[in-house]
């Protein structure tokens, strides 16, 4: 599936990235269509990004069972690891539908790390970059 946010640009990922799309090796889900669709500047920059992600990709969808089995990784996670279930809910999503559509998830975030051990459920995980490596200076440890 698709990585999370706007780091998919910074130029120590952007090969990766690029390959990855020019390969057919990407899906595109939802929540990651509306964080990006987020950052739109205007109305036209909304629907040209929307188009690109339409044309792009193939789509993943939630239905009722990913939204049962992202209830039940973030049960899991809250019975096994103190603050497990404080992960982010759209990781928590995204993560359901990967283990539902038997997908990975291209990320760079440690929560997947985290649902990934005390989910209880598996599915492939890879980070975009090394973790640490695409901070800039607003994305830092202080930023957080």
């Amino acid at each position: 599936m698709a990585p999370q946010g706007a780091r998919s640009s910074h130029p120590s990922a952007s090969a990766r990235w690029k390959g990855l799309v020019e390969g057919d090796g990407l899906a595109c889900h939802p929540v990651f269509a509306l964080e990006l669709l987020h950052n739109s500047i205007n109305a036209e920059d909304h629907q040209r990004l929307r188009n690109d992600l339409e044309a792009a990709f193939d789509w993943v969808w939630p239905d009722d069972d990913t939204a049962r089995l992202a209830l039940r990784l973030q049960q899991r996670m809250a019975t096994t690891r103190a603050g497990g279930q404080r992960v982010k809910t759209a990781d928590i999503l995204i993560s359901a539908l990967a283990v539902q559509h038997q997908l990975g998830v291209l990320h760079y975030d440690a929560d997947y790390d985290v649902i990934r051990r005390y989910g209880g459920e598996r599915f492939e995980s890879g980070w975009l970059a090394r973790r640490g490596t695409l901070e800039g200076p607003s994305d830092g440890p202080a930023a957080r």
